[in-house]
């Protein structure tokens, strides 16, 4: 599959790490939503957003 930037897509979170989670797109491609892009404002802990297993927007 090809993704371009500013495609909304659906993954699944595999790992969790203070500076943001990962995040399987295709059984081939998994990407990074750093900590900045998690949510408006401060983000103090990750888990507190993310866990892993769920599936993300």
């Amino acid at each position: 599959m090809e993704y371009r930037i500013g495609d909304i897509l659906t993954g699944k979170v595999t790992g969790v790490q203070p500076y943001g989670a990962f995040v399987m797109l295709d059984e081939h491609t998994q990407g990074l939503v750093h900590i900045s892009e998690c949510q408006h404002g401060y983000v103090k802990d990750t888990s507190d957003i993310f866990n892993v297993g769920q599936r993300v927007e």
